[in-house]
């Protein structure tokens, strides 16, 4: 019997190691962030663009 075919997505996922740094730096930048949302702000507008960007690119990565 023939084996299914990987999905586009899974061919395309990043190998465990390099998604494992990606998280590491992405932490550090929430971790940058808090004490800024502690004190009742938000990141600028463009700022929370790019990290809610990199939030959704990490969370289509996992979810495969």
């Amino acid at each position: 019997l023939l084996d299914p075919a990987p999905s586009v997505a899974a061919a395309q996922r990043k190998k465990p190691d390099e998604l494992a740094s990606i998280v590491q730096d992405l932490t550090t930048l929430l971790e940058n962030i808090t004490p800024m949302l502690e004190r009742g702000r938000y990141p600028e507008k463009t700022a929370g663009k790019k990290i809610a960007g990199l939030l959704r690119a990490v969370a289509d990565q996992l979810d495969v």
